[in-house]
């Protein structure tokens, strides 16, 4: 949806929720500048302060660049005009979109923290599987040993299975 304000088009009109906060952050570009306000979830009002910032691309000791300014659309005519432009392209449906993409960042870093869990409790087992698959092998040729019968059965000799395991986890 192009929008327009002044004869220029707003650009990179983004939503991002904030959980902790319940609070959406609303940005664009407008005339080569960013700008953003924040939107409380369930609030009504237009909000009091619009942010205006300095494009990405200068530095702070660099010409043109300033610090971010506040700006109040209640008293200002064109700050009001962008953030009714602002909010007509981000709409509700990007804002359910914003919280949806965060509830689903959150359970994707739940995962990936019991993954993480899971992975050290198995590094943290692993000398001790070791130690016993070493053991099992060793039983198992002592048997093997002192009972010259052969196996019985179809299957493949447990020392066989053991050993396969302990080549891929020792060294």
């Amino acid at each position: 949806m192009a929008t327009f304000i002044d004869g220029e088009h707003i650009s990179n009109v983004e939503v991002e929720y904030y959980g902790p906060s319940d609070r959406y952050s609303i940005s664009c570009e407008h005339k080569g500048l960013r700008y953003h306000f924040w939107w409380s979830s369930g609030a009504t009002a237009i909000p009091a302060e619009l942010y205006k910032n300095p494009p990405l691309h200068l530095g702070p000791h660099e010409p043109g660049y300033f610090h971010t300014r506040c700006l109040r659309p209640l008293t200002s005519k064109p700050a009001l005009a962008l953030v009714h432009a602002m909010w007509s392209v981000a709409g509700s449906d990007r804002l359910e979109a914003a919280r949806l993409a965060y509830t689903e960042q959150l359970a994707a870093d739940a995962r990936a923290r019991a993954d993480a869990e899971q992975l050290e409790k198995v590094r943290n087992a692993a000398p001790d599987l070791l130690a016993a698959l070493r053991l099992a092998r060793e039983c198992i040729a002592y048997c093997r040993r002192a009972h010259k019968d052969p196996q019985s059965g179809d299957g493949i000799p447990a020392e066989v299975v053991i050993d396969a395991a302990l080549a891929k986890v020792a060294p």
